[in-house]
């Protein structure tokens, strides 16, 4: 699946609150003379560590795991562990609520971890007279503050006109950010405010109201999916009416009013967490009643006439006439809070609507059904945002398409327990499809309320794109990668999100396209780069004849030697320069190598030789290991001692040797002539020194008066009879002659004369 599908089922699968806020923020409740419930277990266990006194409403709040940060109830606030939170006593006259319906509600801060909103609703026995100072007012609490207890950061800020006990609080179509609302006796309206970002907006927004007398204390409540305000007004003679208005949770508007006129006065009302049904108590002469109306079809004689008794009783003719709150628990369930102090002694019991999205007596009111062990609830009873516990709506996201090929995973997000049944006959939480078509789910909850989602899948048809066959290049180049046009967006695997691209080195290109549809496609090229071709040499260790040449092969390459051969590896017998040349469609690369050695070592130690010095030194130029019969492994040895001398080189297993012997150096023998005619017959025309174990030989020679003809160095120890290029008389002549032989310390000095005939 890609990532446009996987995008679209994460909506799916967040599209509705009840996912988003499936938290324990208010699992603990503290109400009454230090009563209170949690609702971390279940059934909720009984608290008695509660450190309240409350008349009427309170409020509390956890984190997302369930545990205690703080509770109030309107005049005090006591942290987690039951003490009264730092800097939240105030001299403000109007921040003491005294005995209100709604006297506070505690309320997470949008976007933040640590801080808290607490709303304050005057009471009616603080507003009478009607200030025009009496307003809706709230505190932010940072729970980052005094060790983790909290502490009172802003306090007493003002809101609304907010008299006589009633406001509401409920989310904004955009998931994030609450509306703040409440009824204006004074001035008639309807005034509501919502948070932006963590902060109110400065202007409430207001609506006049046709509000038939001044006497509108008792509950105001949302729906909890925020479509329906509740207002309860009471006229002169002892006549009540429920006020019902649509209300607009993306712009705070209410329309279409409905008012159902009720026979007592209606201090608490709740919402079912469908949103569908309305529960409203009533104490007519001792008679207590709890009746529940229908808002599926909005219209007062339909609402009215779907009215039906849903419990009731009779209270002790001494019993303080007052019925008690109703409240919306995070198990679905709607608690009521008695008011007696006579028989049959509710004020420590609480009552459940167990089922209360179920129409009439099926609602399953069980009466006294916990006991608050002799810890007593006053007249009303703790204070929550409906929204918080909404039932969670069915759906399976919107009409989407996919594309060809493609698999999309449609989920239906149910409460546990439910029945789901889906249009293609599965059964389950998801379905995956993979064809056009119009899906749809039935979804039946514990309670028997059914509920129903279609969505319509489309297939995007499949294309292809083009960027070019498979190329390479033997040198520095750029080349141009151009995709098909006309479509919606590409994207490179360079990055780039250009039509086509320019490259100058080998790899992988590819690219991914999305057509007008999101519908996505691609290719992929490979540039490759021909570099020389890499000779390796190895040697023949088995014949010692040959050398190896060899080079990778690589997949569409040809291979042309300089010898002719075209295979990637050959054999040589021969030094020399050798080529490969690698050939590819695009282009060709050549390397070569010198081979400046064999197989088999080449050894030459010389001729025989004799030691006629003190040492003489034997070597070779040959590579490879080396040993002497000396056992010395070094390519020179120094010999001082006569004797035959060999040498073993060895390289890749192949050995050659070679071997010279050293004598011992003779006595230099000499001969010297006594007469010599140089006349040009190649007879004796020269006078010269003869014998052997010679190194060399200096001569002189002199005139019978002495005058010096001839010095010769070593290497011309001879006279051809001449002197300055003139050819001497017959006569008798004198030499000296300097004689060095081999032998070390072999000199010979000699002098005598010679004829010289023509």
């Amino acid at each position: 699946m890609n990532l446009r599908n996987l995008y679209i089922v994460a909506i799916i699968f967040v599209s509705t609150f009840g996912n988003l806020h499936a938290q324990k923020e208010y699992n603990m409740w503290y109400f009454g003379n230090g009563a209170g419930l949690d609702f971390n277990t279940t059934p909720p266990s009984v608290l008695n560590n509660s450190k309240l006194h409350a008349f009427e409403g309170t409020t509390s709040i956890c984190d997302s795991n369930g545990q205690l940060l703080f509770y109030s109830n309107g005049d005090t606030i006591f942290n987690r562990n039951h003490q009264l939170m730092f800097n939240s006593s105030s001299s403000m006259p109007y921040a003491k609520v005294g005995s209100a319906v709604q006297s506070c509600l505690a309320l997470p801060v949008p976007g933040s971890k640590n801080l808290y909103y607490l709303f304050l609703g005057l009471s009616r026995e603080n507003t009478f007279g009607l200030n025009q100072d009496s307003m809706l007012r709230y505190w932010v609490i940072d729970m980052d503050k005094d060790g983790g207890m909290g502490e009172v950061t802003m306090r007493d800020e003002p809101l609304i006109p907010g008299r006589l006990e009633n406001f509401a609080v409920t989310l904004h179509s955009n998931e994030k950010d609450y509306w703040v609302a409440s009824t204006d006796v004074v001035n008639s309206t309807f005034n509501c405010i919502r948070t932006t970002n963590g902060q109110f907006t400065t202007t409430p927004l207001s609506q006049k109201l046709d509000i038939k007398s001044n006497n509108l204390w008792g509950n105001n409540k949302f729906s909890p999916d925020s479509r329906i305000f509740f207002s309860k007004e009471t006229m002169k003679k002892n006549k009540s009416y429920l006020n019902l208005y649509k209300f607009n949770n993306a712009n705070g508007q209410i329309s279409q009013p409905i008012c159902i006129q009720v026979k007592t006065d209606v201090y608490y009302t709740e919402f079912s967490s469908d949103s569908r049904f309305l529960y409203v108590p009533t104490l007519d002469s001792l008679k207590f009643s709890l009746f529940q109306y229908d808002l599926s079809v909005w219209d007062s004689t339909a609402i009215e006439s779907s009215k039906q008794i849903v419990h009731s009783y009779i209270i002790n003719m001494n019993a303080f006439p007052y019925v008690g709150g109703l409240q919306l628990g995070p198990d679905g369930k709607i608690y009521y809070f008695h008011n007696s102090n006579y028989p049959p002694y509710l004020n420590s019991k609480v009552s459940v609507i167990n089922q209360p999205d179920k129409k009439g007596t099926a609602c399953n009111f069980s009466f006294k059904s916990i006991d608050l062990n002799n810890v007593t609830n006053n007249f009303g009873g703790p204070y929550y945002p409906s929204f918080w516990f909404r039932t969670k709506k069915i759906s399976i996201g919107r009409d989407t398409l996919i594309c060809e090929g493609d698999k999309l995973n449609i989920t239906c997000k149910a409460n546990p327990n439910s029945i789901i049944l889906w249009s293609t006959g599965a059964v389950g939480k998801s379905i995956i499809v993979t064809k056009q078509g119009i899906y749809s789910v039935k979804v039946t909850s514990p309670s028997g309320n059914v509920q129903f989602d279609t969505i319509v899948v489309k297939i995007g048809p499949k294309f292809k794109v083009f960027i070019g066959n498979d190329t390479a290049f033997c040198h520095q180049f750029s080349h141009l990668i151009k995709a098909s046009p006309g479509f919606a967006k590409y994207n490179w695997n360079t990055g780039s999100n250009n039509m086509q691209i320019t490259v100058n080195s080998k790899g992988i290109y590819s690219v991914k396209v999305l057509d007008s549809n999101s519908c996505p496609s691609g290719d992929t090229i490979a540039i490759d780069e021909i570099k020389k071709p890499l000779i390796k040499i190895s040697y023949d260790s088995v014949n010692c004849k040959y050398v190896y040449l060899t080079s990778d092969s690589i997949k569409g390459l040809s291979y042309l030697w300089n010898t002719g051969e075209t295979k990637n590896a050959i054999t040589v017998s021969k030094k020399g320069w050798y080529s490969i040349t690698a050939r590819h469609q695009f282009c060709s690369n050549t390397d070569s190598i010198l081979v400046d050695k064999l197989a088999m070592p080449e050894i030459d130690l010389g001729a025989d030789t004799s030691l006629c010095l003190n040492e003489i030194i034997l070597k070779t130029k040959e590579q490879g290991i080396y040993l002497w019969n000396t056992g010395q492994k070094t390519p020179s040895i120094i010999v001082n001692q006569p004797g035959k001398y060999w040498l073993t080189v060895t390289r890749n297993n192949c050995s050659t040797t070679d071997t010279v012997e050293v004598k011992l150096c003779e006595d230099m023998l000499v001969y010297i002539p006594d007469v010599f005619s140089p006349n040009g017959d190649g007879i004796n025309d020269v006078f010269k020194i003869y014998g052997s174990n010679i190194i060399y030989a200096e001569l002189e020679i002199y005139n019978r008066w002495g005058e010096k003809l001839l010095q010769t160095n070593v290497n011309e120890a001879q006279w051809d009879g001449t002197y300055k290029n003139e050819m001497c008389m017959e006569a008798v002549y004198f030499y000296k002659v300097k004689i060095k032989g081999k032998k070390l310390g072999s000199m010979k000095y000699l002098s005598g004369s010679i004829t010289l005939l023509k």
